[in-house]
């Protein structure tokens, strides 16, 4: 099984790249790899090449935006402790 980070772009960061989009997955499966989009009124896959290739520079600006794994844990451990902290 393979691992997951998790990757935190935190609100001081500012806007980022997938506001230009909405939220998306790009799905790598066995041959084929296709990035799938929800809207409210319809939800769309999309194969072709130039667009994977802009969905794959968008996640890559997401990345380099983001806190690394060590602090993105950091970072929502605070946020955990805070939520206790008010409530």
């Amino acid at each position: 099984m393979a691992g997951v980070d998790v990757l935190v772009i935190p609100f001081t960061a500012g806007g980022h790249a997938a506001l230009e989009r909405g939220s998306f997955v790009l799905l790598h499966l066995d041959d084929i790899t296709v990035a799938y989009t929800e809207g409210t009124a319809s939800n769309l896959f999309q194969d072709r090449p130039e667009d994977l290739e802009n969905y794959r520079k968008i996640l890559d600006r997401l990345r380099a935006d983001a806190l690394n794994p060590k602090q993105s844990r950091e970072l929502i451990r605070a946020a955990a402790r805070d939520m206790r902290t008010e409530h």
